[in-house]
């Protein structure tokens, strides 16, 4: 791990025009099934004032204003209507998994959200052995093409979710970042967000960042020092 996990509560100045924004937008499917919902194209195309102001602003909770930073980020508004109009069906319960990213994180962008549609970060228990490839095969079944098997589902995730416990929890509240390392284990605590509204989210994935040192890096440096 290289970044702490944090938050930050009003994170926009003027959050309505954000989400204003965020409605004029089109929004695709992905591709592959591998997340659920629909996806603007990223942000350094639709704003690229905004993307410049956004991605400094993320990397400033880690770094001094005028500190050389390379990276390359992925910032897309995302859409994800409910999947079941029960709360606790399991087809609006996300899935435990990792980004490919070194940073991740999102934006919470509904004014009226059930708080309990935020995110969590795991930890695995013990030393992880785990088969994905079924459970990527539901996932993309039923984000992709719309196909459920409901007892496979129910059986496949609770077999992921006993491989790890919860040790963090964000709630879905009106313009709050929150921001992980990318190797966190996590996911969606649920798409059904109480209201008619689809779940909307500001999401970012940072890569290849190349600057001196890391905050978890520089933590342990001084840690090891010795004389202390």
């Amino acid at each position: 791990m290289l970044f702490p996990n944090l938050s930050i509560t009003n994170f926009f100045d003027d959050p309505d025009e954000i989400v204003k924004l965020a409605n004029t937008l089109d929004y695709f499917p992905s591709p592959t099934g591998n997340y659920p919902g629909v996806r603007s194209r990223s942000l350094h195309v639709i704003d690229p004032n905004l993307f410049h102001k956004f991605t400094n602003a993320v990397l400033a909770n880690f770094y001094n204003k005028g500190t050389e930073i390379k990276f390359e980020a992925w910032v897309n508004f995302q859409k994800i209507p409910a999947l079941h109009k029960d709360k606790n069906n399991v087809k609006n319960k996300g899935w435990i998994h990792f980004d490919d990213a070194v940073l991740a994180g999102l934006v919470y962008l509904n004014k009226k959200a059930d708080l309990d549609s935020g995110t969590s970060l795991y930890l695995p228990k013990g030393k992880l052995k785990h088969d994905w490839s079924k459970a990527t095969d539901l996932k993309v079944n039923l984000y992709l093409n719309g196909v459920y098997d409901k007892k496979e589902y129910e059986k496949e995730m609770k077999y992921t979710d006993n491989k790890f416990k919860k040790f963090m929890e964000f709630n879905n509240v009106y313009n709050t970042l929150i921001c992980y390392d990318g190797q966190n284990y996590h996911k969606i605590n649920n798409m059904n967000i109480g209201t008619d509204k689809d779940r909307l989210t500001l999401v970012f994935f940072i890569n290849n960042i190349t600057v001196d040192g890391t905050p978890i890096t520089r933590v342990k440096e001084i840690l090891n020092e010795k004389g202390i």
